[in-house]
């Protein structure tokens, strides 16, 4: 949908809006690939282009680090980009996350025709012949409005006005309606190398902006816009830790080979051994935390990682990251099911954790020693994570 919008008619948001970020598609046949020259990607977006030739030279496995990427350009419905690329020598295909739930979602009336499970069975068995990532909106936002819907409407049709605007969620519509606000200031359009997107949460608001305008201006740009007051610190003094102040920590891991401890609610513990861990799907807290199992069990899971940081530790392991809360905490998880896969996560984290308060069951797998005294922080009013 244009920038300029029409005289003559009215845009209107509708519904809640879905998840708004990109995905990326990989051939399982490509992850035994190592080193090749030429990784082949197919989008038609420069936006994506652009942020993606950074972000995917730390994101992949580190198999791939010898690799110069090249984006081909793709057109089409969903279901005929997935074909394009499935019939082609390529690696990958970004494309909206948003697509892929709607298509393969059966919430909705007369899903059960044939055509509609027609396109749920062509996706479901193209993704069983893939693996995916999930792009964080951090370093990877997206066109404004993506994920949204909107209906656009004769202006002087007020009967259908009043009932479409029934459907309409004004936070999604004051987030979309600031998203190509900001674009249009670039000059707008679907040539600008430019993502926006803003994320609504319950402690207010945060936008990402990054890409290159036509001018030659690198955008890199992430605010947070609290709705909850909290009052600054005095002084430095008051904070707690300032670089470099934090206490250094020797982390060790667990063997596994007798099994790990694992507790539901931070309080029963049981063991879980390797043969069921690998079944799991992982919440990864930091690059120490990594189960440390034997190189003959396969895991069959799902990888997510808390933040970036971590994202790019296990990549240049050479370990195929899923998806990354983006340091935005726990209830960025992906709940219940992906892409119609059911979800059983659990979260790997050091022993001592338990004592903080977490909606997943945790494996123990690596443990800390404080290699210096903690300080005194008595004094202290401000702490950050």
């Amino acid at each position: 949908m244009d920038l300029e919008g029409h005289p003559d008619t009215t845009i209107i948001g509708v519904l809640d809006r879905a998840d708004q970020r990109d995905v990326l598609l990989w051939k399982k046949s490509s992850l035994s690939k190592y080193s090749p020259s030429v990784l082949k990607i197919h989008t038609s977006s420069p936006r994506r282009e652009y942020n993606l030739r950074k972000f995917l030279s730390f994101s992949l496995p580190s198999r791939y680090t010898n690799s110069s990427l090249v984006f081909l350009p793709i057109r089409g419905n969903i279901q005929t980009r997935i074909r394009k690329w499935k019939e082609s020598d390529s690696d990958g295909l970004v494309l909206a996350k948003a697509a892929l739930d709607r298509l393969l979602s059966e919430d909705f009336f007369n899903s059960d025709e044939l055509e509609y499970q027609e396109i749920r069975k062509f996706l479901k068995d193209s993704m069983d012949e893939s693996v995916y990532q999930i792009f964080p909106l951090s370093l990877n936002p997206t066109a404004p409005g993506q994920g949204a819907i909107a209906a656009e409407v004769r202006t002087e049709d007020n009967w259908v006005l009043d009932r479409i605007r029934t459907l309409s969620k004004s936070e999604v519509v004051l987030a979309v309606e600031e998203e190509r606000k900001i674009l249009k200031r670039f000059g707008g359009g679907c040539h600008q190398k430019i993502g926006v997107s803003i994320l609504q949460k319950a402690y207010g608001k945060i936008l990402y902006q990054r890409g290159l305008s036509d001018s030659g201006e690198v955008l890199e740009v992430e605010e947070q816009f609290s709705e909850i007051f909290a009052p600054p610190a005095d002084s430095v003094s008051k904070v707690y830790p300032v670089p470099g102040e934090a206490v250094k920590q020797k982390r060790t891991p667990l063997d596994s080979s007798n099994g790990l401890i694992f507790s539901e609610d931070g309080q029963n513990n049981k063991t879980i051994f390797p043969t069921e861990l690998i079944l799991k799907d992982w919440l990864v807290t930091r690059g120490n935390a990594f189960p440390n199992l034997s190189p003959a069990l396969e895991h069959t899971g799902l990888i997510w990682t808390s933040g970036l940081k971590t994202w790019f530790q296990l990549a240049q392991r050479d370990i195929w990251v899923h998806g990354s809360l983006d340091a935005l905490g726990e209830d960025e998880l992906p709940k219940h099911s992906i892409f119609g896969k059911p979800l059983d996560f659990i979260k790997c984290t050091h022993v001592g954790s338990t004592e903080i308060a977490s909606g997943l069951g945790r494996v123990l797998t690596y443990q800390t020693q404080a290699m210096e005294d903690h300080p005194d922080l008595s004094e202290k009013t401000h702490f950050f994570g």
